[in-house]
């Protein structure tokens, strides 16, 4: 069965394959080969290896965390939505640039 990407919630378990835009923020429960591009976010065209061990305890440079607007480039996973939309990583940083005061330019 396949879900939209808009009507997924946090607890769905999901299915992802290579070739695939990451749908939300997820954690790696299982996975095969699994890579993610993080280019969206980080602007660096690396392919990186996840699987479902943390490997760092700093959540950013966690392994086992794909981040939603990324893609992945080879492999197959199930992972957890544990983030979407405005609660994403990528969605925290595009609303703190709406949210941010601007100070009035000296022309005005």
């Amino acid at each position: 069965m396949t879900i939209e990407v808009v009507n997924l919630v946090i607890g769905d378990i999901v299915v992802v394959n290579s070739g695939e835009k990451v749908p939300a923020d997820v954690r790696i429960l299982e996975s095969s080969d699994l890579k993610v591009n993080n280019a969206s976010l980080t602007g660096e065209n690396v392919d990186i290896k996840l699987s479902p061990e943390p490997g760092s305890k700093i959540i950013t440079e966690s392994k086992n965390l794909a981040r939603t607007g990324c893609n992945f480039t080879s492999g197959r996973a199930t992972a957890l939505v544990f983030a979407t939309g405005d609660n994403t990583f990528f969605g925290t940083i595009a609303k703190s640039t709406t949210t941010i005061k601007r100070p009035d330019t000296l022309i005005k």
